[in-house]
C-alpha cells in the first residue's frame, strides 16, 4: 500500500537574564508522529524517521529500540513476546510532550541544573487483551520527572549528573496484567553521571 506518514515536532524556549543573580530558561517540547492500527493491512500509516536520534528524557531517551511498532501497531492474528520495548528513537508512532526550566547560578555560571516532566503516550494503539483480538487498549505508555546537574568544565569537557523516574501508564499496566511478557509496572529509577569530551 501507499506510505503516508506524518511528524511534527516543536521544541521552544526562552532565557531570562537576572544580572548577578541567575539566567532562567523555561522550555517545552512536543512531538507527534503518526501511527498505523493495522500496519499490516492496506497503506502504511507510520512515520518512519531515517536514522532517527530524537530522544525524550533520561530513562525513555536512554533505553530505546528502533522498532517503533513494539506493542504499539498491533492487529488481529498477532503474537506477543514484549521483545521490541515500550522505548523507540524518534516520533513513530508516539505523541509526547515534556516542559521543564533550566537555571545557571552568576556565581556558578559553568552549573547549569535543572528539572523536567515527559509524558509518552502511542498516537494509535491496539492491544489485545484476553481472548478478544483487538481489544482497544490504552494509549498512554508513562511519564518522567527528571533532575538535571551539567557542569561546563571547559569548551571540551562536560559533566552531567541526572536522577529520573518514570512511572509506568496504564498501558504497560493492561499488557502485563494480559500476560504479555516482559513488562513491569513497578516505577523506574535510575542515577546516571556522563563525561563527555571533544577532541
Amino acid at each position: 500500500g501507499s506510505y503516508k506518514g506524518k511528524a511534527f515536532l516543536v521544541k521552544a524556549g526562552h532565557k531570562l537574564d537576572m544580572p548577578d543573580v541567575m539566567a532562567i530558561m523555561p522550555w517545552f517540547d512536543f512531538g507527534w508522529g503518526s501511527g498505523d492500527k493495522h500496519a499490516l493491512v492496506g497503506s502504511n500509516e507510520n512515520f518512519q524517521g531515517i536514522n532517527s536520534a530524537t530522544r525524550f528524557g533520561t530513562i525513555y531517551g536512554r533505553f530505546t529500540t528502533a522498532d517503533g511498532a513494539a506493542l504499539g501497531s498491533d492487529y488481529a492474528g498477532a503474537t506477543h513476546d514484549g521483545a521490541g520495548g515500550v522505548a523507540t528513537l524518534g516520533l513513530t508512532n508516539r505523541v509526547i510532550y515534556g516542559f521543564g526550566v533550566k537555571t545557571t547560578p552568576a556565581k556558578w555560571s559553568k552549573l547549569t541544573a535543572g528539572v523536567g516532566y515527559y509524558d509518552f503516550s502511542y498516537q494509535k494503539a491496539t492491544l489485545q487483551a484476553g481472548d478478544v483480538a483487538n481489544a482497544r487498549g490504552d494509549k498512554r505508555i508513562g511519564s518522567e520527572v527528571n533532575l538535571t546537574f551539567d557542569y561546563a568544565h571547559s569548551d571540551n569537557v562536560n559533566f552531567a549528573l541526572a536522577f529520573a523516574t518514570f512511572q509506568p501508564g496504564k498501558f504497560i499496566k493492561t499488557a502485563a496484567e494480559t500476560g504479555f511478557t516482559g513488562r513491569g509496572v513497578s516505577p523506574a529509577r535510575m542515577a546516571m553521571f556522563d563525561t563527555s569530551v571533544k577532541f
